[in-house]
């Protein structure tokens, strides 16, 4: 999937705007790209079949970076007990991941660890504690 360019014809915001009021003060561009991201590859939306496994539930995605959706793997990883290295060495499969700027990731990792909180914080519901500390510990890992 990270290999594969947002269909121009459909216009949705990028998730660059949609994360816009979580990213760190400064870094605005971190999260700028045009590639297909899926953005919601939690394990509800994931239809294991005889041939494979198959993505669904497309209502979330958007335009972003090609290794937005390996990075989200890391912290739904880590809350399922993973720690943060185990998590971002199997993210490190995806080449995109794995040649991202350390940088980008870097504030990717605390704005995703804002966008939990918040939404931790107007419904705390027990997943949205574990994925705020998951990506709590995450930006840990990348400094």
């Amino acid at each position: 999937m990270s290999g594969h360019s947002w269909p121009t014809e459909i216009s949705k915001k990028p998730l660059s705007d949609r994360l816009a009021r979580f990213v760190p003060s400064g870094e605005e561009g971190a999260l700028d790209g045009h590639n297909l991201a899926h953005t919601d590859a939690g394990e509800f939306n994931l239809l294991v079949t005889g041939s494979g496994i198959r993505l669904i539930d497309w209502a979330l995605s958007c335009p972003g970076p090609e290794w937005t959706d390996a990075a989200l793997l890391v912290p739904r990883l880590i809350a399922a007990g993973h720690t943060p290295s185990q998590a971002d060495n199997v993210a490190r499969h995806v080449p995109a991941y794995r040649d991202a700027d350390p940088a980008r990731l870097a504030v990717f990792a605390r704005t995703i660890h804002a966008f939990w909180a918040s939404r931790t914080a107007e419904d705390p519901l027990p997943q949205r504690v574990k994925l705020t500390e998951a990506a709590e510990r995450w930006t840990r890992l990348h400094g």
